[in-house]
């Protein structure tokens, strides 16, 4: 499954500026398929918020073809400790 995942991001890298793709898409893990949901670690809200508002139509799009039970998006916020 992770490598499906790789093989969404490059797709999402090749319609994306480089500077949106490093700063929103590169820092996004794949966590799972959970039912109709593809699951997808964030760093924060605003991570989250940028997702839902920017790239969510695309993700589930690109998503289709290798999760074609997938619906919807789901996201958790992963805090990393230092």
């Amino acid at each position: 499954m992770d490598q499906k995942w790789q093989t969404i991001k490059k797709a999402l890298q090749s319609c994306l500026p480089r500077g949106q793709y490093d700063l929103w898409v590169s820092t996004i893990d794949f966590l799972g398929i959970e039912d109709d949901r593809l699951i997808l670690s964030c760093r924060n809200r605003l991570h989250v918020d940028w997702l839902r508002e920017k790239l969510e139509e695309s993700l589930l799009r690109f998503a289709a073809p290798h999760f074609p039970e997938v619906r919807r998006v789901e996201y958790q916020i992963v805090r990393l400790l230092i």
